[in-house]
């Protein structure tokens, strides 16, 4: 997806009714969800890659909720970053 348009999506979950949030967070996840797969299959041992991946979802979540727009990052960064944290976190609690 292009920026301009993960921005305008954003926007429409921050500010809309909640038919068209859920709308934008389903586009949002499901253009997103083979980043979370191929982020995942880099930290997994074996089986847990699908474990993971869906804990990639959360950080997709994450990440459309606390996104910046004044800052000069684009979405996909900002979106990798909360992937990587928020899949170390699930292992780091998973093996503890």
């Amino acid at each position: 997806m292009e920026d301009e348009k993960d921005k305008e999506l954003i926007r429409t979950i921050r500010g809309s009714s909640d038919n068209e949030k859920n709308q934008a967070y389903q586009t949002l996840v499901a253009s997103y969800y083979p980043l979370c797969r191929i982020i995942a299959r880099e930290y997994s041992t074996c089986d847990n890659w699908i474990d993971l991946s869906l804990e990639g979802i959360f950080g997709v979540y994450k990440a459309i909720k606390n996104f910046d727009f004044d800052k000069n990052v684009k979405f996909k960064t900002y979106l990798k970053k909360c992937l990587r944290r928020t899949i170390e976190r699930a292992l780091k609690k998973e093996y503890k």
